[in-house]
């Protein structure tokens, strides 16, 4: 959460890299209840309608529990030390660049993604290769290269 703050105090672009914990919600992305699972729920894609109420409610708990004691939290740290930026958190979390999700389409149940989701886990990664020269021109053309991690 504190990446976020920053490149917005620096107002430079960010990309994230995550597990599916924040995801798909916080992004804006759709999460179908009828047939995606929501985290921690400990069903599967395949649901009677008694796991789908389920399904829901710990949806509504989830997005409480984000937006009343996660999210204000970090709004009380950034006004106490005056980095309180003109938009709020979760704009902050959605004007994410790039999402790298450490987890594999493979062992994940179907839900629609957003364009700029990218899932950099798994089973079917690849082993690492040089970088491509698209991202070495980017670099050049920044001036000082910035790099928050």
């Amino acid at each position: 959460m504190c990446g976020f703050v920053m490149a917005h105090v620096l107002g430079v672009q960010y990309a994230v890299f995550s597990t599916g914990l924040w995801y798909p919600a916080e992004v804006g992305a759709p999460a179908p209840l009828a047939y995606v699972p929501e985290f921690n729920s400990l069903l599967t894609d395949r649901m009677s309608l008694l796991q789908r109420m389920k399904n829901a409610g710990v949806y509504l708990v989830s997005r409480l529990g984000v937006s009343l004691l996660v999210l204000p939290r970090y709004e009380h740290i950034m006004r106490k030390h005056r980095l309180l930026p003109a938009t709020s958190m979760p704009d902050l979390v959605q004007g994410s660049s790039l999402w790298m999700l450490c987890t594999d389409v493979a062992l994940e149940f179907p839900r629609p993604t957003l364009p700029n989701v990218v899932y950099v886990g798994g089973i079917l990664t690849k082993p690492a290769g040089p970088l491509p020269q698209a991202v070495g021109q980017l670099s050049q053309r920044q001036n000082p290269p910035r790099v928050a991690a």
